[in-house]
């Protein structure tokens, strides 16, 4: 789970995140010893580029593991206890089609064995926004940095719920459709505040996720 709903997203460089990625009482960020993040990196002309880069800072066991990893030139914190595991690739620009291919072709799991719909990225207003108003998806340039952005929105990750009246909608489920009321500043957009087809097909992938992922103990019981 996040750390806290808006992240912490600190700017940084790559060698300082597994200083500053672990729990307050050893000097960094988290107030929780497990959490999710993200970073903003600090880089110079020809220094590694950080686009949807994975990375994962553990606590290492003791200090012989530490120096094992350190000989190797991986990134750890001053004090040897925190080191940080990076996997340089996009996970939906290559693990996804990878996954689904393995699965298909090999028959071959490559998820966890508690697969959970755990967060849901959820929508706030950032102004106070008027019925009718269409949540619009990107700047006037629709440039790298705001084309994600909905206007009037911002995103905090949230413990994930199922899709209702009275549910935060996800935030591009929310991108694109128009308000049925208004909305004050502050407030999270849920189901019953904006107009979205039953065709629209996100909604329909969402409500079809949405029944997969139910805990077991709320699936109905075969007689």
């Amino acid at each position: 789970m996040p750390d806290r709903p808006e992240l912490h997203a600190p700017v940084a460089r790559i060698s300082e995140l597994p200083t500053i990625f672990r729990p307050k009482q050893a000097g960094g960020l988290l107030e929780c010893e497990r959490a999710v993040d993200i970073v903003n990196v600090l880089r110079g002309p020809g220094e590694i580029r950080f686009p949807g880069f994975v990375f994962a800072t553990i606590e290492l066991p003791d200090v012989a593991t530490s120096h094992h990893f350190a000989g190797r030139g991986v990134s750890a914190s001053p004090d040897g206890r925190y080191l940080l595991l990076l996997h340089p690739t996009h996970l939906l620009g290559a693990e996804a089609p990878l996954t689904a291919q393995t699965a298909s072709y090999l028959g071959i799991s490559t998820g966890g064995a508690d697969v959970q719909q755990r967060v849901d990225l959820v929508a706030r207003a950032t102004r106070d926004l008027k019925a009718g108003e269409t949540l619009a998806m990107g700047g006037e340039a629709a440039s790298r940095i705001n084309r994600h952005t909905v206007q009037g929105l911002d995103h905090l990750l949230m413990p994930a719920q199922a899709l209702g009246p009275d549910a935060p909608i996800p935030y591009y489920l929310a991108a694109e459709n128009k308000l049925r009321r208004d909305v004050a500043a502050g407030t999270i957009i849920c189901g019953d505040d904006v107009e979205i087809a039953e065709s629209n097909l996100l909604m329909r992938l969402r409500k079809e996720q949405d029944r997969e992922m139910r805990p077991r103990a709320e699936k109905p019981t075969v007689q």
